[in-house]
């Protein structure tokens, strides 16, 4: 039973709610095609979505294309933390820290 659905340019890879309060209906998704042949390259995608489970809609509100992303993981709730962080691992060898700014009526 699908509720809502979104096509990704790429192979859908990693896709996590977000665990932080105020921020349940977020939900990220992450791809990652490797190009194969002569000239081989790595490419993706991190997305973030605006999810509303009663009305079953899905807004994109964020998009970056990258190299290949192998995984994303949002930081565990702690009360030190003011905003949500989203940790992404990607194929050109990078670990990057992405911070979420906003709550259910917009993201940046």
């Amino acid at each position: 039973m699908d509720l809502a659905h979104c096509y990704l340019e790429g192979n859908a890879d990693a896709v996590e709610f977000c665990p932080h309060n105020g921020h349940h209906n977020i939900l990220a998704a992450s791809t990652y095609t490797l190009q194969e042949g002569d000239q081989p390259s790595r490419y993706g995608s991190i997305s973030l979505f605006n999810t509303d489970g009663d009305t079953g809609n899905l807004d994109k509100v964020y998009s970056e294309e990258t190299s290949g992303i192998f995984d994303i993981k949002w930081n565990p709730p702690a009360g030190h933390t003011t905003s949500p962080h989203l940790g992404q691992a990607d194929a050109d060898g990078y670990l990057r820290i992405k911070m979420l700014d906003g709550g259910s009526d917009g993201v940046q």
